[in-house]
């Protein structure tokens, strides 16, 4: 029973940290990518509407209240 728990909790671990994980790349690609951070860094006009940008910012909060909700159940002691 004690190896059951224990690879359920590496199991539940390895999925939070997944979660963040895409959650971070997520974040990365929305800033380094050349319509979302270098036009909005060099101050030019936005060559598409923010609608079309929202996209990856909605992700990252889901998926943040998602790792918030699986760690509080599964990681959290």
């Amino acid at each position: 029973m004690k190896t059951l728990v224990k690879w359920f909790r590496r199991c539940t671990e390895f999925v939070a940290a997944m979660m963040m994980a895409a959650m971070f790349l997520t974040f990365i690609l929305q800033n380094r990518h050349p319509l979302f951070g270098e036009a909005r860094m060099a101050g030019e006009t936005f060559p598409v509407r923010p609608s079309q940008y929202a996209g990856p910012c909605e992700f990252c909060l889901a998926l943040w209240v998602w790792i918030v909700f699986w760690g509080a159940a599964f990681v959290v002691r």
